[in-house]
């Protein structure tokens, strides 16, 4: 099996949840005021999530 490199390892986290929030936010039928504040909790959250995966990723290295 080829190895994958370990860049493409660091994108993809930031890929898959990118497709979910532009899925999620373009589902959502709400008023522009509250898809505001949901797209700011989302970034809290995903960055909160991103520090988490990584820090668990580079810890089993």
């Amino acid at each position: 099996m080829p190895r994958v490199k370990s860049n493409w390892l660091r994108i993809l986290p930031l890929l898959v949840i990118g497709g979910l929030l532009f899925y999620f936010n373009s589902a959502i039928d709400l008023n522009y005021m509250v898809r505001g504040y949901f797209v700011l909790l989302e970034a809290q959250a995903t960055i909160l999530l991103l520090l988490l995966l990584t820090g668990k990723l580079s810890s089993k290295e």
